[in-house]
């Protein structure tokens, strides 16, 4: 009475005399006598060196994949860094700027109401209203230049605005 038994499936690297190493698959069976010694054995072998040649070049692409999704995660980090410190600093601007735009407003509304209220009056001081007058213009001539350059930085970083760097 014979007994058999399956070989699972198994890789190996040969190198046959004077040739290059080689993957081989091989599977089969055992079969034994009732002695439990092995009677004959079936099976085939087959070269798979290009396959396992392809897989190993297959990993290695993966590997180096994943270092290029490190790299690049780490430039995108460094990027977002830099575009929040930049934020930051665009909010800064814009709350000095509005302290700035604040100020000239509020004198200019103020000194437009007390002229005309002093305007309206009989007999009224002219010198003082003109000096209302006048200071409206100051805080005016004040405002101008801060709305110029904000509205240039606008059109700059709309793309709109060539920039040339001098010294």
């Amino acid at each position: 009475f014979n007994e058999r038994k399956r070989v699972d499936q198994i890789y190996k690297i040969i190198r046959p005399v004077d040739q290059k190493e080689r993957w081989v698959s091989m599977i089969g069976e055992c079969e034994y006598d009732g002695n439990g010694n092995i009677h004959r054995m079936i099976g085939t072998v087959q070269d798979v060196t290009e396959r396992k040649l392809a897989e190993l070049e297959l990993k290695k692409h993966r590997d180096h994949l994943q270092e290029l999704v490190f790299d690049r995660t780490i430039q995108l980090e460094q990027a977002k860094q830099t575009a929040e410190l930049a934020n930051q600093a665009k909010s800064a601007f814009l709350s000095n700027m509005s302290h700035e735009f604040r100020t000239p407003i509020h004198a200019i509304l103020s000194f437009g109401k007390l002229g005309y209220e002093k305007s309206q009056i009989k007999n009224c001081d002219l010198a003082k209203v003109n000096q209302y007058f006048n200071d409206i213009v100051k805080s005016g001539n004040r405002l101008l230049p801060l709305i110029n350059d904000l509205l240039d930085l606008s059109k700059l970083e709309a793309g709109k605005l060539a920039f040339t760097m001098a010294k």
